[in-house]
């Protein structure tokens, strides 16, 4: 597939023979002109686009709903801030709806794209928001604050965690296993965790747990993990039994080996949850 736009690249090939024309300055200053000139142009593109793909919308809009205003959008991406104004469009009944948002599943007042949320989380788990923050600005992104990025990193854990307690429901109250995408007869599991102060000053306990089937030249083989803040240890074991049942088919696996640091709430906990999910334990120590 070219991704390619043969119009576009001509038109760049043109601006960067200007610049190379306008006198030496290195690989290095060519390189970090092209990337500036070609990231402002994708973004005053994107602005273009968007809203030309919203007057097709407004154009074409269902009867019974007419044009109110056009309202501005500002949107932090990965090729910096996309501005562009939308349609708003009322209902018979005086309710507003945006058919841009709309069909770009975009949530209202969200000013991160979905890409760039996706760098600020995936980024904001492993190093500090600030430099979160200043990596993307790097990339050549949006700039935004090391409190987007928290937000950000907030929210996917907040949602992956519903995600896990739903899980755990289902398998627990309604005996209904997680879809699995690989099997396994014995299943290794470990687990520890760790006080630490939280923000408001109150301490809570991190867990963490992982489950895999065996060792290969020192690596875990088909590795599940999940990590929870606060949650008690019957939850939590809820919560990681059915996150193995997401890797390993709960109904295949005949033995469970467990390696923990030898606190009661972990060994109670995980033979009470696996007892319950219908799985023999056999302690170790790992």
């Amino acid at each position: 597939m070219n991704l390619t736009a043969p119009a576009a690249v001509a038109a760049f090939e043109t601006a960067f023979l200007d610049m190379l024309r306008e006198g030496p300055g290195g690989f290095g200053a060519f390189e970090s002109g092209a990337r500036s000139v070609a990231l402002a142009s994708c973004a005053e593109a994107m602005s273009r686009a968007l809203e030309a793909r919203d007057r097709e919308l407004a154009a074409s809009r269902p009867k019974g709903l007419r044009v109110h205003s056009r309202r501005p959008r500002t949107l932090a991406t990965m090729c910096g801030d996309v501005r562009f104004r939308r349609t708003v469009l009322l209902d018979g009944a005086g309710l507003t709806r945006y058919p841009l948002d709309e069909e770009l599943d975009l949530p209202a007042g969200d000013r991160v794209s979905p890409s760039a949320r996706s760098f600020l989380v995936t980024c904001g788990a492993d190093v500090p928001f600030a430099r979160t923050a200043e990596l993307m600005a790097i990339a050549g992104g949006s700039s935004v604050s090391a409190t987007t990025v928290m937000d950000s990193v907030r929210s996917a854990g907040e949602a992956i965690a519903g995600i896990e307690r739903a899980r755990a429901r289902d398998l627990f109250r309604d005996g209904v296993a997680p879809g699995a995408d690989s099997a396994a007869e014995e299943v290794l599991v470990e687990a520890d965790g760790t006080w630490v102060r939280m923000r408001s000053g109150s301490m809570a306990e991190v867990k963490a747990v992982v489950a895999y089937a065996g060792k290969e030249e020192g690596r875990r083989v088909e590795p599940v993990r999940l990590g929870c803040v606060g949650e008690a240890p019957g939850d939590f074991w809820e919560q990681a039994v059915a996150q193995v049942g997401s890797r390993f088919d709960l109904a295949a696996v005949e033995r469970v080996r467990l390696g923990t640091d030898g606190e009661a709430q972990y060994v109670n906990g995980v033979f009470d949850s696996l007892e319950v999910a219908g799985l023999s334990v056999g302690k170790f120590r790992a």
